[in-house]
């Protein structure tokens, strides 16, 4: 295999490309982003600790269009057959925000281009506190991309398109 520094050079830009945020991936913010407001009561089913969002709707997660951004509402309980967790309409403040890229990073797959790695899927864990509901400890959004080499972060349209009129982002 033969690599170039051009291409290591373009990796590397785009490994730190628009990082506003420590070494570790940590920020206290995406945007300026403060709150969360949830409009619609959400429901966790049965055997997950979230409730998914994709398309401004609330859906199954079975449902999900793989390769469409989502997000879910994350509570600290599994939903159990027999019981129903919701998640309610609030106002969440957003105390933290952690993007994972993708396993491997912007090299995944490019130092060996006979590997094909297959889907990666970067995230953003928007962290929520709410006294209201304590229970309610983030919202994750992510979304599929096709090649890790390509792949890029979940940004703030990605949340808001995600989210719809379900609940929006400030």
């Amino acid at each position: 295999m033969k690599m170039t520094l051009p291409l290591v050079a373009g990796g590397f830009l785009l490994a730190t490309a628009g990082c506003a945020v420590t070494a570790d991936g940590e920020s206290t913010s995406l945007n300026g982003a403060s709150t969360v407001e949830l409009r619609e009561a959400l429901t966790v089913e049965t055997g997950w600790a979230r409730s998914f969002v994709q398309h401004g709707r609330p859906v199954d997660r079975g449902d999900l269009v793989r390769f469409d951004p989502y997000c879910s509402f994350e509570v600290t309980e599994v939903a159990r057959t027999g019981s129903t967790i919701a998640v309610n309409p609030d106002r969440f403040t957003i105390t933290r925000i952690s993007h994972k890229p993708p396993t491997g990073g912007v090299f995944a797959g490019a130092l060996d281009l006979d590997e094909d790695v297959g889907p990666v899927e970067p995230e953003v864990d928007i962290y929520l506190s709410s006294d209201a509901q304590p229970s309610v400890i983030r919202l994750r959004c992510t979304k599929w991309e096709a090649d890790a080499l390509f792949a890029s972060r979940v940004d703030m349209g990605d949340v808001r398109g995600v989210l719809g009129q379900v609940a929006s982002i400030r």
